[in-house]
């Protein structure tokens, strides 16, 4: 499902929840964390991938 350039900046926002911030009781919290960050850079990747692809078909179109 292709984002507008708003709607990726409220998605990469959204996405930063999933950075902690606070420091964590860092045993208990260790895996959870390395999951979201993984799951953050895939959700970046992907962002940038579907950016990439409008803009190609933007250029495309001109």
């Amino acid at each position: 499902m292709p984002y507008g350039i708003l709607g990726g900046l409220e998605f990469v926002a959204g996405m930063k929840q999933f950075i902690p911030t606070a420091p964590y009781p860092l045993q208990k919290n260790k895996k959870l964390i390395l999951v979201n960050q993984l799951v953050y850079r895939f959700e970046l990747l992907r962002l940038f991938v579907i950016w990439s692809n409008t803009l190609n078909s933007l250029v495309g179109s001109f």
